[in-house]
């Protein structure tokens, strides 16, 4: 993959995630949100004041990959 040096941060985070199929993002933060679709994560749903962080707690959004090969889901 070829990732612009200001992304750098969030394609670690993405890059861990493909070694799974589920990641985070803070609802409004449309910068990481576009960046997880535009790498093939669909949002899979909102867990609501999940994470703490800076004295509150905050919404999480569930962002999924249907991996290709990795040995679950139908067929033989």
């Amino acid at each position: 993959m070829n990732w612009p040096q200001k992304e750098t941060k969030a394609h670690a985070h993405v890059l861990d995630a493909r070694r799974g199929n589920e990641i985070d993002a803070v609802p409004g933060n449309t910068r990481s949100i576009r960046l997880l679709e535009r790498h093939g994560f669909e949002k899979e749903g909102l867990l609501r004041q999940h994470a703490y962080w800076k004295g509150r707690f905050w919404d999480q959004l569930i962002f999924g990959q249907v991996l290709q090969g990795n040995g679950s889901g139908g067929g033989t």
